[in-house]
């Protein structure tokens, strides 16, 4: 039962205050996909896309959570979300 569980951690790994996206992609799934709906420590939800192993775009909505960071490789953005609050981070 905790194969899905392991996958979802290769696509989004999170602990309160730090939501890290793609930090273990398998080479097989890296040319393009997407996920929706993952739930991430602290209160959030996510919304993912990559291509070319790279996150390029993530939605980010607050559960009831208030702060995280967004990391994507060298990438960091700091979030602050009131709860119901969305929002949507291109990734260069």
């Amino acid at each position: 039962m905790g194969g899905p569980a392991a996958a979802l951690e290769m696509i989004l790994y999170s602990r309160p205050g730090v939501i890290e996206l793609l930090p273990a992609l398998p080479r097989a799934w890296a040319a393009k996909g997407s996920v929706r709906g993952i739930g991430a420590r602290g209160g959030f939800e996510v919304d993912l896309s990559w291509r070319d192993g790279k996150a390029y775009a993530a939605t980010v909505r607050s559960v009831g959570g208030t702060a995280t960071e967004l990391r994507a490789g060298d990438f960091r953005k700091r979030l602050t979300l009131k709860a119901g609050q969305t929002v949507t981070v291109r990734i260069p």
